[in-house]
């Protein structure tokens, strides 16, 4: 688990895991697109409200997830 990072995509978006290198400037040996499981693993921990978080940087957050049709 040493050294895994997430990462979002500039272009696409999309969320990605893998293992990097010393710096956090490079994956070593490739990605792992985990958009879906990272989005579902947000609506999981946020659901049915809204919670107030602190990023590594210090800047504060308000997370709101909301069902809109099931």
């Amino acid at each position: 688990m040493a050294n895994l990072r997430l990462a979002v995509a500039a272009l696409t978006q999309n969320v990605y895991v893998g293992r990097v290198n010393k710096a956090g400037t490079l994956f070593l040996d490739g990605k792992q697109d985990i958009t879906s499981d990272f989005l579902k693993a947000v609506i999981d921990r946020f659901s049915g409200g809204a919670d107030t978080i602190r990023s590594s940087d210090g800047e504060i957050y308000k997370v709101t997830v909301e069902l809109v049709k099931s």
